[in-house]
């Protein structure tokens, strides 16, 4: 007998006819054949856990990734020394290419019998930079 207005402890949950008891909402029956479990979806605070990805084990891959990236540091300082290293030779050659070119100017200047002002005034810079006298 099935009430249609009032509420009710059984009620219908297929066309076949099989009732399932508010006592046990797990199972479910198959239109009277044998019962089985419903397959629950994950709860909310299961869920987040699960999106999060946070694993037993973790850390350990963690500070795995922590020493590579400090091994790649320590290879990237290197490099940077090496590269500073190789910009400080390339300023000396740049520098004593300068002062030879000064040097041979002056060299020029001082072997000229006669020199304009301005060409004095060169001469007594280049001495001073060159040899400081």
């Amino acid at each position: 007998m099935v009430f249609s207005g009032g509420s009710s402890k059984r009620t219908k949950i297929d066309e076949h006819g099989g009732y399932s008891s508010s006592s046990n909402p797990e199972m479910q029956s198959n239109g009277g054949e044998h019962n089985e479990p419903l397959v629950r979806p994950l709860g909310i605070k299961a869920a987040k856990r699960k999106g999060k990805g946070v694993a037993k084990g973790s850390t350990d891959e963690i500070s795995r990734e922590i020493s590579e990236m400090n091994k790649s540091d320590a290879e990237q300082m290197n490099m940077m020394q090496q590269y500073l290293r190789l910009k400080e030779k390339e300023l000396e050659v740049k520098l004593e290419k300068e002062r030879t070119k000064k040097y041979n100017l002056l060299i020029q200047l001082i072997s000229r019998d006669s020199l304009s002002e301005t060409e004095q005034l060169l001469r007594d810079k280049l001495q001073l930079e060159l040899f400081g006298s």
